[in-house]
């Protein structure tokens, strides 16, 4: 981006709020705001929020960690398989009875 570019760019802001509610939804993890300086008007948003599930067999994705920390790559032909533990997931919420 040349001088002149940066210097017609709007200035922007952004700003980091954690557990964040919707009346009716629930919470959100976080949300990140851009809005102009000094500005209550919001320009973009984005919500992000995280989910966790149970896995199984992860042997091969460790090694595939190790192996990306130690190389800085991983080949495209070779695959760390491992599994998800979805009938504990549901144990744990009270669904299973759906499913069994």
């Amino acid at each position: 981006m040349s001088s002149s570019c940066a210097k017609d760019a709007p200035r922007l802001a952004a700003g980091r709020f954690t557990e964040v509610g919707l009346p009716g939804i629930g919470n959100f993890d976080f949300v990140i705001v851009k809005h102009k300086p000094l500005s209550n008007i919001v320009d973009d948003f984005a919500v992000i929020e995280f989910q966790t599930g149970q896995t199984t067999s992860t042997g091969k994705l460790v090694d595939g960690f190790k192996k990306f920390m130690k190389d800085g790559f991983l080949k495209s032909d070779v695959t760390y398989n491992f599994g998800v533990n979805s009938y504990d997931i549901w144990k744990r919420t009270g669904s299973v009875k759906y499913f069994v």
